[in-house]
């Protein structure tokens, strides 16, 4: 049910209730809010968050297919973007790890070659 947690987002900003207070009238975790997608939200927590929100449980789910309908080849373009600047972050962090273990390598050798002149 692609659209699902859109639509809750929407309608979470449009109610004016905090993060906390919509988890707490919900029955949920703030933290579980941040993290609602259309993949593991159960329809009992939908049914629970329309009450909350004062929307018509039904109507909403209607809405939602029919968004997911139209939306959910944009949404997938969408998650591959996400997913492409997500793999070039990843991509540029291991980069600058692999430089600064450069720098380590290259500092620990000086460090043996003068220990080698040392013992010489």
């Amino acid at each position: 049910m692609k659209g699902i947690v859109h639509k809750i987002k929407k309608a979470l900003e449009a109610s004016k209730l905090t993060h906390a207070e919509f988890a707490d009238k919900v029955g949920i975790s703030r933290d579980t809010v941040y993290k609602l997608n259309d993949e593991t939200i159960k329809l009992a927590t939908i049914e629970k968050i329309c009450q909350v929100l004062g929307l018509d449980f039904a109507e909403f789910i209607i809405q939602a297919v029919k968004i997911s309908k139209v939306s959910e080849p944009l949404v997938k373009y969408e998650a591959k973007q996400e997913d492409c600047k997500t793999l070039k972050r990843m991509n540029d962090f291991l980069m600058s790890q692999v430089e600064a273990d450069r720098v380590t390598i290259t500092a620990l050798n000086s460090t043996i070659e003068r220990l080698s002149k040392l013992n010489s």
